[in-house]
């Protein structure tokens, strides 16, 4: 049996968020959560959507976890393009039949309709054109001034509440820009891939209001905010230092990130015992002599890139 309060439990303690946070970010109050985690109530499909998309998964994801499977092992799979959530609808109630009292009325019903079907029916086709020419004739003299259909116009788009999407790169620079649109209000749409890209960095998703939501999730707005920004959230790249010493004949790897400051000689000296007669003059890296003090970073801009470096040492 599906345990939706039990679900939401779960997944907002594997994020260590408390029933306030959650609350806020999903503009509801906290006394509605607590609820909903008790099973007093269910959240709506709204609702539902943006808490799913806050989690980073899918609204099929959370049915399983009330399911009974385990949010660990959701968070593991590969998310893949979620799909739209679809609505059962209910069966249409039944008619109570009522008990034919006498036995005869209901047949005698029957058949009279059935003798004059065909009157009927040309009634109902009379009546149906006499009031079709009642609405013509009545519309037909009024007559639509440009005034009247600017201020229609004006209501239809009053009606149809939307919001502006921007796109923030995440970080200084310049960048392609990524251009912005205009959404209506609860209409969900798919977060797409960046289009510009920073150089030594991993895009990881996009970050709003404290969530952070990966490309190709469906997400739909409800609130009173005219502008949602999504910032491009990113982490560094890592890459090894190949480390080699010829006169201890050995090598050694270091792995280091991105934008890290590395002091090259104190990884030497901390690995490399002095050999006898010799002393540590520096490094080699890029082709490029070091002295042993020198401080370097981003030597590679490629997740995994190998980065030979070779010792040197002089004979006393």
């Amino acid at each position: 049996m599906e345990d939706y309060g039990l679900a939401l439990k779960k997944l907002r303690k594997h994020f260590s968020l408390t029933q306030r946070e959650v609350a806020e970010r999903v503009g509801i109050s906290n006394h509605a959560i607590s609820k909903w985690e008790n099973g007093i109530n269910q959240p709506d499909l709204s609702s539902l959507r943006t808490i799913c998309n806050g989690y980073g998964i899918t609204v099929e994801d959370f049915f399983r976890i009330a399911a009974g499977e385990e949010v660990e092992d959701i968070l593991k799979e590969t998310p893949a393009q979620n799909e739209e959530l679809a609505i059962t609808q209910s069966p249409a109630p039944q008619t109570e039949e009522k008990p034919n009292l006498g036995g005869a009325g209901t047949g005698q019903t029957q058949n009279f309709l059935q003798r004059n079907s065909g009157v009927l029916a040309l009634v109902c086709s009379v009546l149906a054109i006499i009031l079709a020419s009642i609405a013509f004739f009545a519309f037909a003299g009024k007559g639509d001034s440009p005034a009247e259909s600017s201020a229609t116009e004006s209501i239809v788009q009053e009606e149809k509440e939307s919001y502006v999407v921007q796109f923030d790169k995440g970080f200084e620079g310049a960048a392609i820009a990524m251009e912005p649109f205009i959404q209506a209000k609860g209409e969900p749409w798919t977060l797409p891939e960046p289009v510009f890209r920073w150089e030594g960095y991993n895009f990881v998703g996009w970050e709003y209001n404290g969530w952070l939501y990966k490309t190709g999730t469906l997400f739909a707005h409800n609130g009173a905010a005219k502008y949602c920004t999504f910032t491009a959230k990113w982490e560094p790249i890592h890459y090894v230092l190949e480390i080699h010493s010829e006169i201890h004949d050995e090598t050694f790897r270091e792995i280091v990130s991105y934008g890290e400051e590395v002091r090259i000689g104190e990884i030497i000296l901390s690995h490399f015992n002095y050999p006898y007669d010799y002393v540590f003059i520096g490094f080699i890296v890029h082709g490029m002599q070091f002295s042993p003090n020198d401080i370097l970073s981003n030597l590679a801009s490629s997740d995994g890139s190998v980065v030979a470096v070779e010792a040197l040492w002089s004979y006393w």
